[in-house]
């Protein structure tokens, strides 16, 4: 079985090297690391490495983690030979001997695709990795939804069909991305590009698989604080409101799911300490999203 490890990142060095540290100690055959124009010594760094196995591309701008992801796979596409692809981002690592016990797990699998379970530096489970087993339709399930998600997101303790993934930890059939490339929406820097690219392959028929027994760690914050960056809210709301726009009859949020989340953001603006900031950005997410703007604008 042949592997490539995918890795974007941004000027993270610290954190880059700590998922170096890790991966350089696994049995992939490849690693392609994407540096989306980092002006924090990531270039110098990763120029430094020496091993056979490491592939790197310097981007001349930031593409976000959707362009980032995009042109890594197509690089993995028209110059590397694989059976799968292993893809997450630099502030995160995969677990011990992956490869092998992925190639124990998989011996007669027919999936094209593993979700696997994602855990943050204190061995807790990462709520926003999990997949999605169904989505909300009515109204109603969306009030569900908000009061308890269980009935639409993976039990993160056992092996189920999803029919999405996160790209913080998903091992990919190596001719599944090469022929779905198209559906990475690279327009949409960041968020939601990997909730769409897993929900087209499941519209297409592919099959997805939460996997428990495989883990990755994410280094994420320690905070529960509702204070965010405003160009955030940008993206979350914007990349939401274009499903329509870029999967046709198969988007996978409804109106009443849509209201709901923008609902949510708006509710937020009282917990800001820069008011007057977020709700630029949150009405410009809107407009944009409305009238099918995409690409880096923030």
């Amino acid at each position: 079985m042949k592997s490539v490890a995918l890795i974007v990142t941004f000027n993270r060095l610290e954190k880059l090297k700590l998922c170096w540290a890790v991966t350089a100690q696994q049995s992939f055959d490849y690693v392609v690391i994407v540096n989306n124009a980092s002006s924090d010594g990531t270039q110098e760094w990763l120029n430094g490495l020496n091993d056979r196995r490491l592939h790197l591309l310097h981007c001349e701008e930031n593409l976000g983690g959707a362009g980032g992801f995009k042109k890594g796979a197509s690089y993995i596409a028209d110059n590397i030979s694989a059976d799968w692809v292993f893809i997450y981002d630099d502030d995160a690592w995969p677990q011990d001997n992956i490869i092998e016990t992925f190639s124990n797990l998989n011996q007669h699998s027919d999936y094209d695709a593993f979700a696997c379970k994602v855990v943050n530096t204190r061995n807790e489970l990462c709520k926003m990795n999990l997949p999605w087993v169904r989505f909300p339709k009515t109204f109603r399930e969306n009030v569900d939804y908000r009061q308890s998600s269980q009935e639409y997101v993976v039990n993160p303790e056992r092996c189920e069909n999803v029919i999405t993934f996160s790209f913080v930890g998903v091992i990919i059939r190596y001719k599944t991305l090469v022929n779905n490339l198209s559906s990475i929406y690279e327009g949409l820097f960041i968020y939601f590009d990997d909730v769409y690219f897993s929900a087209h392959l499941s519209a297409a028929g592919h099959k997805i698989q939460y996997t428990p027994e495989i883990y990755f760690v994410h280094d994420v914050p320690d905070t529960t604080s509702n204070d965010m960056a405003a160009w955030k809210v940008y993206y979350l709301i914007r990349n939401m409101l274009l499903d329509k726009k870029l999967m046709g009859e198969n988007a996978p949020f409804t109106f009443a799911f849509k209201a709901a989340r923008v609902a949510k953001y708006a509710m937020l603006t009282l917990k800001q300490t820069r008011k007057v900031n977020y709700i630029r950005y949150f009405m410009k997410g809107i407009a944009d999203g409305i009238c099918g703007r995409t690409g880096r604008r923030h």
